[in-house]
């Protein structure tokens, strides 16, 4: 859900997306795909990106909106999901085995820790 305006995503493909681009692969080797998000589609990007970019699809050619040609949601999304939910389930399963008296034990040290970080206002030595 993040949202950036025309300038900070011209200044990222500037100072990073082309340098990056253009060491790795060549300017002219990369055919660069934008969705229909208001700071690609703006004049200052389209201008920008037909400069520097020779391989570039301008957003009125490209589809708006569709999952199936964008690799970040037909692949990526999906491959972080489900390295998300395993991620998930080994948490609980491990947490389940965490015997309850380590648990009481770093309980009981809490107090100290909280009066540890009064007496030095704020820090821990």
């Amino acid at each position: 859900d993040l949202k950036i305006n025309t300038m900070e995503y011209v200044h990222i493909l500037e100072e990073v997306l082309f340098p990056w681009m253009d060491e790795k692969f060549g300017l002219d080797n990369v055919v660069l795909i934008q969705d229909s998000a208001p700071c690609h589609g703006s004049k200052t990007t389209q201008t920008l990106l037909a400069r520097k970019v020779p391989n570039f699809v301008k957003a009125q050619n490209w589809p708006s909106n569709n999952p199936d040609l964008n690799l970040l949601d037909y692949f990526l999304w999906a491959s972080f999901k489900i390295g998300v939910d395993q991620l998930k389930a080994s948490i609980i399963k491990n947490s389940k085995k965490i015997p309850a008296s380590d648990v009481v034990a770093a309980a009981r040290r809490f107090r100290a820790r909280i009066e540890a970080v009064i007496e030095a206002k704020g820090g821990i030595e």
